[in-house]
């Protein structure tokens, strides 16, 4: 079960990549070989000259590009016809915008003729490739997973494993804890935890997911050792959700589990590449989008009336205010009755503010804040004290995400739409809190990437398309300030 960036990763996408990667180097050099009339001679010259290899590597690098920017890689389920669209796109473009361009040594060295051979070949036999892919998948599982448990906290890991099928995991069924569950209605039972180890070995379970709401004096640690000590995975559900989701779920953990569970480390050196690579991306990042920024200046001043930067204060590291520069997006009297969350389609927003918005270009400012040392490229976004008031009062933790200094970007950019209401921000603290545990200099480029994607192509993408609610609200789930300060007691006891 392999994770990158501690999230569940599915074999099926590194198997297409490589064998995307594979399969547009065979089919170049099946293009020159079919040029030359299978003549293999000229073909172990190309080999042989690094101008041959190089243009090659460039190629299909840009192919992968492209794929990878148009999210054909990230597929929590089986192809729909969508996918089919986006990815048969993908690889056209792929292909012809190099093929057009003729990439110089390329083009020299095999000839057109062996070019568009080659790509004819690539695209055919990708699609082709894909399909038979697709289809033979779930044919064989990678893993057979049970969940101790029966009550929502253990149907609701059901559920994300069934979202999740790229995995190709085969769910076993639940694990109730005594026999007059046996027939509750949660779907498959395959047995009680009394018999936990002999239904285990009988059902070929890999995968344990305690998800028991209630696990004082009912957990079967006995069993659960003897499976552990014999090879098979055991895990509690609040670190499965993380895996699976990619996000850390704040109705099911406590404080203990913070406490207990790894990361949310942040050693010297980290912290002084971290800042350092701040300093000279924002830098060269401010140099690199003065033109942009002029022209984005010049249209604000031509399409509404105010300012062409808005300063507004927000809570950045540590809880200390400051002054947070963007390009202003809505109307100069926007806020003429006091703070109020965005909506979606706000009528506050100017015409070039919505362009703006979509592309994140309005967050170009902040280079300066960076340069200042009042926010980072990537952390949590920071919010303003109205809005930061509340939410702490509503949302359990929510003061954590101040541990750092805020983000021009983040891991909740990327992966959540805008915030809008009270049950966003709490879903895009649940990415803030992924990302404050598993922080390290790998993540930062990959959220880098996925920013550059989501500028690129101007769309918000809303990781696992399928939004379920939480079976527990916010109102349920948050925990008050007495029940943190008793679990902590508890703890200093040894409860």
């Amino acid at each position: 079960m392999l994770r990158i960036f501690h999230r569940y990763t599915s074999l099926k996408a590194l198997f297409l990549c490589s064998g995307d990667i594979a399969l547009a180097f065979a089919c170049l050099l099946a293009g020159a070989v079919i040029r030359n009339a299978g003549d293999l001679g000229p073909i172990d010259r190309l080999l042989s000259r690094p101008s041959f290899v190089l243009a090659t590597v460039l190629f299909v690098s840009f192919i992968q590009l492209i794929l990878h920017v148009t999210n054909c890689y990230q597929l929590d389920g089986p192809y729909t016809a969508k996918d089919w669209s986006r990815f048969v796109k993908a690889l056209a473009a792929g292909c012809l915008i190099p093929g057009l361009l003729c990439i110089a040594p390329l083009g020299l060295i095999l000839g057109r003729g062996g070019l568009l051979i080659g790509l004819t070949l690539l695209f055919t036999l990708t699609v082709f490739g894909r399909w038979m892919f697709e289809t033979a998948w779930t044919q064989v599982p990678f893993g057979t997973v049970a969940i101790l448990g029966s009550g929502e906290l253990a149907r609701h890991v059901a559920h994300e494993i069934h979202v999740r099928r790229d995995l190709n995991w085969r769910f076993a069924g639940f694990i109730v804890e005594d026999e007059l569950e046996l027939s509750a209605q949660v779907g498959p039972v395959i047995g009680s935890c009394r018999n936990l180890e002999h239904i285990v070995a009988d059902a070929g379970v890999t995968l344990v997911v305690v998800a028991q709401e209630q696990q004082r004096g009912r957990l079967p640690v006995g069993a659960l050792v003897s499976l552990r000590t014999a090879g098979i995975a055991v895990e509690d559900a609040a670190s499965m959700l993380a895996a699976l989701t990619g996000r850390i779920w704040l109705n099911v953990v406590r404080p203990s589990w913070f406490v207990f569970t790894g990361g949310f480390r942040r050693p010297l050196y980290l912290r002084f590449a971290k800042r350092t690579i701040d300093i000279v991306a924002a830098c060269t990042g401010f140099v690199i989008c003065l033109p942009i920024m002029a022209v984005v200046a010049i249209l604000i001043r031509l399409d509404s009336k105010g300012p062409i930067l808005y300063r507004q204060v927000r809570i950045g590291y540590r809880g200390a205010p400051f002054t947070l520069l963007k390009f202003r997006s809505m109307r100069q009297d926007a806020e003429a009755g006091g703070a109020q969350w965005a909506a979606q389609n706000d009528p506050r927003i100017t015409n070039i503010g919505a362009f703006l918005r979509k592309f994140r270009l309005d967050e170009l400012p902040q280079f300066i804040n960076v340069i200042r040392g009042e926010m980072g490229l990537i952390g949590p976004r920071p919010e303003r004290p109205d809005f930061t008031d509340q939410l702490r009062t509503a949302i359990p933790f929510y003061d954590e995400r101040h541990s750092m200094r805020p983000g021009i970007t983040g891991l909740a950019q990327v992966r959540y739409r805008y915030c809008t209401t009270i049950q966003d921000a709490f879903r895009k603290l649940e990415y803030d809190m992924f990302y404050l545990k598993y922080l390290s200099l790998s993540f930062d480029v990959f959220i880098l990437f996925l920013t550059a994607r989501t500028v690129l192509l101007g769309a918000e993408w809303v990781d696992n398309d399928v939004e379920v609610p939480d079976f527990l609200s916010i109102e349920k789930a948050a925990m008050t300030k007495e029940e943190t300060k008793g679990e902590a007691k508890g703890m200093t006891r040894g409860e």
